[in-house]
């Protein structure tokens, strides 16, 4: 019971990062970069970004992401690192995945599920969110829609489709990110507790 609890709480914590309004979009899942078209609004964010700093290590993890310099803007640009090659992920599907999240201002990691050991789920815009999969941020939405399970992808996210004006824990205002994700399962029904 106290690892449930433990192991729930951690996700919860984690989870407080990636949570977000629900949104959704298309991307194509070719061989180099998709982008996905979303209109975007400018606020005061960072002007570049700063170079990613050492990323640490952990079981699986990717440690070297080639983050753009200048911030993402207006677009969620999503480049397939690694095609998978299992079932695709669709509005209504439950995904887990392992990230690393990177904010453009520092350039420093904000979070890792590889550092936890633990990936998470979540529900897709068209999939009720549950105690064990949980709505994200938009951008996660849109570019993880259409990707195969066993993919590696890296997201670059304008801040509005992120966290916006008011930021998070680890994030400032404003401040677009780059998540490398790794699609390990893809399910049309919601995690078991």
């Amino acid at each position: 019971m106290t690892r449930r609890v433990r192991s729930t709480a951690l996700v919860a914590g984690a989870l407080a990062l990636v949570l977000g309004l629900a949104a959704c979009g298309s991307s194509d899942n070719g061989d180099a970069a998709t982008t996905t078209t979303v209109a975007s609004s400018s606020g005061e964010g960072p002007e570049s970004c700063a170079p990613v700093g050492e990323i640490p290590e952990a079981e699986g993890k990717p440690t070297s992401i080639d983050a753009p310099s200048e911030p993402a803007k207006g677009d969620v640009k999503v480049t397939v690192l690694e095609e998978g090659d299992g079932p695709e992920a669709t509005d209504t599907s439950y995904v887990t995945v392992h990230y690393v999240g990177v904010a453009c201002s520092s350039g420093e990691q904000f979070d890792s599920s590889w550092d936890r050991g633990e990936p998470i789920s979540i529900a897709m815009p068209g999939a009720p969110p549950t105690d064990t999969a949980f709505s994200v941020i938009p951008g996660w939405n849109q570019g993880l829609l259409g990707q195969k399970q066993g993919a590696l992808v890296q997201l670059d996210i304008p801040s509005d489709l992120a966290y916006g004006p008011t930021g998070g824990q680890g994030i400032a205002p404003n401040d677009p990110l780059t998540f490398v994700i790794e699609v390990v399962k893809v399910s049309d029904t919601a995690p078991a507790a």
